[in-house]
């Protein structure tokens, strides 16, 4: 039971790999037209209409589709797309309200969730990325499918934690910077990913005129850290006494807000 509940939360972890640039805006048409899809994917899903929704799924994904747990929402939000490839593969990241069965009753949770999807034909669709032979979740390692023959059964904690409570473990240093307004400077704020699972960081490089912001390196292992790098050169336009700048934290559709203050 623990291992099916598992593979609910496990395509959280597997998104955070490769360095996309999450800022990146597609034209309108192809976002449009891919919203339209993951749309209609999703409610096709939640209405138990999976036949449907096999209709929005690469031929080459179909048998892992098939075989796959389709969760259970009650509701689903469509929170961010990532685009990669040059508009043509791209990631949504969606929120599932469900209830999952843990040993001491049932759990409400809003579930984040990543779908891959890539144009064949000139149509979206939802596929499979290859799958690694050990994956990291926030319970440790995990391998999917039938327990390999002699390797012991992988188990969950007795207590399953929240997403408040995965979200903690993403923590900064600080959550303000000050600087001397006229006189510039470069101040430096610590990230750490305290959850086992990878993670992808992403900040508007350009917040402000004469403000850049930068990450020392993006995609993080469970428990490394990395410097968020600000730095102020004065200019002929006057910034505001204040402006906030947002993290990314991929894939928990997460934004870190972290204020600048010039004084």
């Amino acid at each position: 039971m623990w291992r099916n509940l598992l593979l609910g939360l496990v395509p959280v972890w597997l998104a955070a790999q490769g360095n996309p640039d999450l800022f990146t805006k597609a034209p309108p048409a192809i976002e449009e037209a891919l919203r339209g899809r993951v749309t209609a994917f999703f409610e096709a899903q939640q209405a138990g209409k999976f036949r449907q929704a096999d209709n929005y799924v690469a031929e080459d994904s179909k048998d892992a589709y098939y075989a796959a747990e389709k969760p259970n929402c009650k509701s689903w939000k469509l929170e961010r797309l990532v685009w990669e490839e040059d508009f043509k593969k791209a990631r949504a990241f969606t929120t599932c309200d469900t209830t999952m069965m843990t040993i001491t009753g049932p759990l409400s949770v809003k579930m984040p969730l990543t779908s891959h999807w890539k144009i064949v034909d000139g149509q979206w669709f939802w596929y499979l990325p290859p799958q690694p032979a050990v994956r990291k979740t926030p319970f440790g390692e995990f391998r999917p499918g039938p327990d390999p023959k002699g390797q012991p059964a992988t188990g969950l904690p007795p207590k399953i934690p929240t997403l408040d409570e995965i979200l903690s473990q993403l923590k900064l240093s600080r959550n303000q910077v000050a600087f001397a307004r006229g006189r510039g400077g470069r101040e430096e704020v610590l990230f750490t990913n305290g959850s086992p699972g990878p993670v992808t960081l992403a900040i508007d490089p350009d917040p402000a005129a004469g403000v850049r912001a930068t990450v020392e390196k993006q995609d993080l292992k469970g428990g490394e850290s990395t410097k968020l790098i600000f730095t102020y050169t004065p200019g002929p336009v006057r910034l505001p006494d204040e402006i906030t700048v947002a993290l990314r934290v991929e894939p928990f559709t997460q934004s870190m807000p972290i204020k600048l203050s010039f004084r």
